[in-house]
């Protein structure tokens, strides 16, 4: 996919915001998704979950596996943002990422204190029992807090919370 998608100061807020999908929620059954590349660009200041292939999973109860994806494309925004996936929340099933690379730059902003930043990853919040598991994923993309003039009205901005190479911030599950 070369989208590109960039919201103004004025737009009102979405909640998951994908290169290839936009949510995941409530599946009863697998999600699989594999070989997808997002090779655009996103720029937000309303969306709270965003990531080059999917913006974000919740209330899921069977596994979710990303095979093979990969984010070249530049992501910026205010809070859980990553290459591949932005938020995996309030899932109670097995989470999975295999060889997926995130080349893309990931620029965090945010107006207040729970974001979230990573190349693959930028928050998963599971239930303890579930495996979340990542194996041959690679980060070659910078991972920054920034300051930015597209942001420069932003208030109360506080630092990224969570920011890592691969995942920002993972609770509640069985790691490996």
């Amino acid at each position: 996919s070369k989208c590109k998608f960039t919201q103004d100061s004025d737009s009102k807020q979405i909640t998951y915001l994908g290169g290839i999908v936009g949510g995941i929620e409530g599946s009863g059954k697998a999600v699989n998704i594999t070989g997808c590349t997002f090779s655009g660009s996103i720029t937000t200041k309303n969306t709270q979950y965003v990531g080059g292939i999917v913006g974000g999973a919740k209330e899921t109860a069977a596994p979710i596996t990303f095979t093979n994806c990969k984010n070249t494309g530049a992501i910026r925004g205010r809070c859980n943002i990553a290459g591949i996936l932005g938020q995996a929340n309030k899932t109670n099933a097995n989470l999975t990422f295999k060889g997926c690379v995130n080349e893309g730059k990931i620029e965090l902003y945010y107006d207040y204190t729970d974001g979230c930043a990573a190349g693959i990853a930028a928050r998963i919040i599971g239930k303890a029992g579930n495996v979340i598991a990542f194996s041959d994923c690679e980060n070659k993309g910078a991972v920054i807090y920034g300051s930015s003039s597209d942001f420069k009205n932003q208030t109360n901005v506080n630092g990224g919370r969570w920011m890592g190479g691969i995942a920002g911030y993972v609770y509640g599950g069985d790691g490996s």
